[in-house]
């Protein structure tokens, strides 16, 4: 058996690391606590206190609230997600639940099943004289309001345009990137604007502290429109605020994928038992990136697709001999320490990366001649000798 072994949860398959020093391990008598230095999860809530040499964590999907990423962050491990993997599946089930919404497919299904046991005359004249109650309307020409321009909100963006929808959207944090990838039509408002003009709403955020409860009582009480969508985590939206507005409008529809004590069984929800992600096309990739960036990680130290790390680094040039990538606190005078305590150690740096975002920070250490003797000793004194540095991943090529 291997030193090293990567934990896999939730059924994830064993991934094709060809050549990798790591053995693959579910949970189950095999894996020892002490030997994990990595694990893949799909929505299995991880406890990183267990495994004392985890040295990091790959979401094969893109929310993160079943880790502690505050904990992990504290501990050096990065946690690593699937951006945008699912961001088709997610859309089109948005479309398919809108669809089903707009033409009153759920109560026509519902209507259609009470007609069993009924002749082929009764039948017919029960759908033609029942039918009329569930005209709906189209999508094309509805306007969209769009909260959120990550990978699904672009996405949905760009499909509701295409489908001939008038489109508005918000996004404070919107990256110029993102922002080159929205088809032309789509208008940037405020929050406030994108609620009052769209006649159906809906949500793609991560759930965090700034976004919980955005859609709430200020937000919603300037929505005019008949239909609200959250596909993102039931927390993003005000629960009681989305009842209220229920009781009070019987012709107002709440779509959401998250099946809640306060909103399953209500006359104006349609809800999925959290199906965004379930194809098999998603569950592919998001397995295979995750995959992709826990193995850079351990075998290249290339931090990629990092909830709470910057990205930086990539695959180690030919001549490298040994790295070190330092995960610590974004602020003055780690580099300088990291630099000079190699070259106390006699080490010769030939290449630098320096990545910070304001809170988290990492360095990337290239040696590829005179390289330190004793590497692991090297690497215990930089994490004594600084509290800034959260952790160190040494490797040897």
């Amino acid at each position: 058996m291997k030193e090293r072994q990567v934990l896999l949860l939730n059924g994830l398959g064993r991934p094709d690391w060809s050549g990798s020093n790591c053995d693959f391990v579910t949970a189950g008598p095999e894996m020892v606590l002490e030997r994990v230095v990595g694990i893949m999860v799909r929505s299995a809530p991880v406890d990183i206190g267990l495994y004392p040499s985890l040295q990091g964590v790959a979401r094969a999907g893109s929310g993160t609230d079943n880790i502690p990423v505050a904990a992990a962050t504290e501990r050096g491990i990065p946690v690593f997600n699937a951006p945008g993997a699912n961001a088709q599946s997610v859309a089109e089930l948005l479309f398919v639940l809108l669809g089903m919404a707009l033409r009153k497919v759920v109560p026509a299904l519902q209507f259609v099943s009470g007609l069993a046991g009924k002749t082929a005359d009764e039948m017919k004249k029960e759908v033609e004289k029942g039918k009329k109650a569930f005209a709906g309307r189209e999508l094309r020409g509805q306007t969209l309001g769009v909260v959120g321009l990550g990978q699904v909100g672009i996405a949905v963006a760009n499909q509701a345009v295409a489908l001939g929808m008038q489109v508005v959207a918000c996004d404070p944090g919107l990256t110029t990137a993102n922002a080159l990838r929205l088809v032309p039509g789509v208008t940037l408002l405020p929050l406030e604007e994108v609620a009052a003009k769209a006649a159906i709403l809906t949500v793609h955020v991560p759930l965090n502290a700034a976004t919980k409860g955005l859609l709430g009582s200020k937000v919603l009480s300037a929505f005019g429109g008949s239909f609200i969508a959250n596909l993102s985590r039931a927390g993003v939206v005000d629960e009681k605020t989305i009842v209220a507005m229920l009781d009070a409008d019987q012709n107002l529809c709440y779509i959401t994928d998250f099946a809640t004590p306060g909103v399953v069984g209500h006359p104006g929800v349609i809800c999925t038992p959290h199906l965004g992600a379930s194809t098999q096309e998603s569950e592919d990739r998001c397995a295979k990136m995750a995959s992709d960036t826990l193995y850079e990680w351990l075998h290249w130290g290339v931090v990629r697709n990092s909830v709470n790390f910057p990205s930086a680094g990539s695959s180690p040039a030919a001549n490298v001999k040994q790295r070190l990538t330092a995960l610590h606190h974004d602020q003055p005078g780690v580099l300088a320490f990291l630099t000079s305590k190699v070259a106390e150690a006699g080490g010769n740096i030939s290449a630098v990366v320096n990545q910070g975002n304001g809170q988290t920070a990492v360095t990337v250490l290239d040696l590829a001649s005179e390289t330190i003797p004793h590497l692991d000793a090297m690497i215990r004194e930089m994490l004594d000798g600084n509290e800034a540095v959260l952790g160190i991943h040494g490797l040897e090529f």
